[in-house]
C-alpha cells in the first residue's frame, strides 16, 4: 500500500465518524436546480442540531472565508431573518466553496450560535446538488458541485432565540466559516 493510501485512512474514519454522529439525510431540490448521486441516509432516523462539537471539527483551526449562501429556510426563500417554531424542523439548502483551495470540500455543516450567548448547534449537511448557476457566477466550474442541503432536522436541542447560520467546510486540515448573513428567529 503507498502512502497516499494509507493518508486517506484518517480522513475516510473522520467522514464516517461525522455520518454516524449526525444521522445524515438526503434533502429534495427546488426545481431550478439539478440533482447528482443521493447522500448515504439513515433509515428512520430524523437529523437533530446538536451542542457537541463534531469530532471532524476538533482541532481545526477556523478560518474566515469562501462565499455561501442559504438560498431557502423550510421551502421559502430565505429572508434575512427566518423564523421557525420551536421543536420543529428544519429545512434548508443553499451553496458554499472554498475561493481559497479553489474546492467544494465534501464535508459541510450548518452551525447556528446564538446572539444572546453565543451557544453553538451543529448538524451535518448534505453535498450532491449541481448549480450550474454558482459556476458560471465564480467563473469556475469546479463550483458546479457547491450545493449543500439539510433536510428534516430536528429543532429539540435547540432552545428559543435568535441564531446566526454560519456554513463550515472542512477544507484539509482547516474549517472554512462562513457566514450566511441569515439569521434564525426560533420561537
Amino acid at each position: 500500500m503507498g502512502k497516499r493510501t494509507l493518508a486517506l485512512y484518517p480522513v475516510i474514519a473522520s467522514v464516517c465518524m461525522v455520518f454516524a454522529l449526525t444521522s445524515c439525510e438526503q434533502q429534495e431540490e427546488p426545481s431550478q436546480v439539478s440533482k447528482s448521486a443521493p447522500s448515504p441516509t439513515v433509515p428512520g432516523a430524523q437529523v437533530t442540531f446538536s451542542d457537541k462539537l463534531p469530532a471532524v471539527l476538533a482541532g481545526l483551526p477556523p478560518s474566515p472565508g469562501g462565499p455561501c449562501t442559504v438560498d431557502r429556510v423550510n421551502d421559502s426563500l430565505a429572508a434575512a431573518v427566518n423564523k421557525v417554531s420551536v421543536g420543529s424542523s428544519l429545512n434548508m439548502d443553499g451553496w458554499a466553496v472554498d475561493d481559497k483551495a479553489v474546492s467544494v470540500p465534501k464535508i459541510v455543516m450548518v452551525q447556528l450560535t446564538s446572539v444572546r450567548d453565543n451557544a453553538k448547534f451543529y448538524a451535518l449537511a448534505s453535498r450532491g446538488t449541481k448549480r450550474p448557476d454558482v459556476a458560471q457566477a465564480l467563473n469556475n466550474s469546479v463550483y458546479e458541485d457547491a450545493g449543500f442541503d439539510l433536510k428534516d432536522t430536528a429543532l429539540s436541542n435547540v432552545p428559543a432565540g435568535r441564531y446566526e447560520t454560519s456554513i463550515i467546510q472542512i477544507s484539509g486540515n482547516t474549517a472554512v466559516v462562513c457566514d450566511s448573513g441569515r439569521k434564525l428567529d426560533i420561537e
